[in-house]
Parts: C-alpha cells; structure tokens; sequence
C-alpha cells in the first residue's frame, strides 16, 4: 500500500461476478471485476505510465516467490492526473483450490498491485483479496472420543463435539480421567498446524504450535470430568487446505498433553479440519430462547 505521505491516494473497489455467501472474502475460481481511482494530493501529478498487476503468489519461507497467476497490463501511458482519474482494471479470477493462506513455513496470497512510475522510482499501491473455499457446514455432526492409555499408570477418555470446525468457531469437549496413577502437574491442549511443502522433489514438513490453552493446574482424580471450550477467533486462522498440483497442504491438529511432577510428557494428535462457512453452527446470545 501506498505511504502516509504519498502525493498519490487510491481507491480499488472489488466487485465479484457473481453474489458471495461471505462478505470481503471471493470464493476460488470465482472472477471479479476492478474499478480504480488515483486522487492526486496535490492537484496535478506527472507519471511515466501507470501499470496493473494480479498476481497468486506462493512464497515459501526460504526460497523464491512462485507466481501461479499473474495478469498485468499497463493501463495509461506518460501524462497528468489532475485532481483524480478513473480506471476500468481487466475482469481477473483466482485459481481454483488456490486458499489463501498464511503460515510459518510458507504463504500463498491473492494480490492486485497498482505502480505509477515517476521521473525517478514509483508510487506503489497493493492491496490483498483473501479467498476460500466457501462451504456450507454439514447438518449433522458426532462427537469424537478416543481413549489414551499407558500401560496401568494413565487412561483418559478425550471428547470433542466434532472433527470439522469454522476458522472463528468454539472447540467444546471433556477430558475423562479414567484412570489416574501418576503425579499429574498440568494437562494442556495445544493447537498446531502440519504444513507441508515439495521442492526439487522433496517433501518439506512443518509443524509449529498457534496457541494452547492450560486445562487443568494440578492433579486430577480417577473418575474426574475436566470440560473444556477452545476459542479460535482470536488465534485469526486460514482454513486447512491442499492443492497436489501445487504441492502444499495443511492439516490441523489438537494436541493433548499431561505433564508429570517428575516432566515426563505423555500426549496424544487428534486431527481436526478448519473450514470458512458463511455462519457458525450455532449462535451466542445473551438472552435464554424457550424451547419449542
């Protein structure tokens, strides 16, 4: 995007082709049209040309960008904008399956970039259209439970309400200690994501912790419940995701972790998968509803 004191302001409006079931987001391989408008903050100003730019660029976290789309085209040639001027930017698309994303070993982002070139260097603008693959969430979901245990010192029932979950949603569950032998310190969870990337026909694999949360502070007892309520909007998440002709994926995990007097560690994976839908599967409100 443009500096604070740039002699330049831009205005890009986005609009999709078709009616988008979320707002700011465009779903994959949907097209969208473009309108510009360049304000001169200072009533007239000299260029050598203005230039568009769209581009789906995958950038690993060591390595060199990789542009999967790029459409530019130069969109006025050297002259004056004098209090401001319109644009008709080309009709563009995002790839099919191509998710935003933003992790720790690599990124794949939607851009449009604006460049008015000067006598010497440029204004520069750019602007990032997020897209996913929009869907509706199931109807119908089951808890999951899978028991731990090792050998007669630990078994625990781990629940959680489903497998399939909203980028902004609620992870609810319990944790059941059925049997307890061990000086427990803490019991955590711990939120990860499993990135995976191929280069030079190698497969590169990644997993780093995004938050976690301390369940309980103590030693719980044989027979104890220990519920439990994750909230992932804060953590601003991308959806998991995977594109083979690309070569990246991402899954995402929920890691259960008890941590002995003595720090031994015992701990257990479950594999969930974050979605964007257009709603959540159910709604907060402050006030009781009557049942029908």
């Amino acid at each position: 995007m443009s500096s604070k004191g740039s002699p330049l302001k831009f205005q890009l409006v986005i609009t999709p082709v078709q009616p988008q079931p979320c707002k700011g987001i465009i779903q994959t391989g949907e097209k969208f049209n473009l309108d510009l408008k360049i304000i001169s903050n200072k009533g007239s100003f000299n260029h050598r040309g203005i230039e568009f730019e769209f581009a789906t660029e995958f950038t690993p976290k060591s390595g060199k960008t990789l542009k999967y789309c790029s459409n530019t085209l130069r969109i006025a040639e050297a002259g004056t904008i004098t209090g401001s001027q319109e644009f008709n930017l080309p009709q563009c698309e995002i790839p099919v399956n191509c998710q935003t994303y933003v992790g720790e070993s690599f990124s794949l982002r939607h851009w449009v970039r604006i460049t008015v070139k000067k006598l010497i260097g440029s204004v520069d603008y750019e602007k990032e259209i997020r897209s996913y693959n929009v869907m509706h969430p199931s109807k119908k979901f089951d808890p999951i439970c899978v028991r731990v245990a090792v050998s007669d010192a630990i078994r625990i029932d781990l629940i959680i309400s489903r497998r399939q979950f909203e980028v902004g949603d609620v992870i609810t569950g319990a944790a059941h200690f059925l049997l307890i032998n061990l000086k427990v310190k803490s019991f955590t969870i711990t939120f990860m994501a499993q990135e995976y990337t191929e280069a030079n026909g190698r497969t590169i694999k990644n997993k780093h912790k995004i938050g976690t949360w301390e369940i309980s502070d103590g030693a719980p007892v044989k027979g104890e419940i220990i519920p439990f309520r994750l909230f992932l909007d804060p953590l601003k998440l991308d959806p998991s995701c995977a594109n083979p002709q690309k070569g990246y994926s991402v899954t995402h995990l929920l890691r259960f972790t008890v941590l002995t007097m003595s720090d031994e560690r015992y701990f257990k994976d479950l594999q969930i998968k974050l979605n964007k839908w257009p709603e959540l599967p159910f709604v907060f409100t402050d006030t009781p509803q009557e049942q029908e």
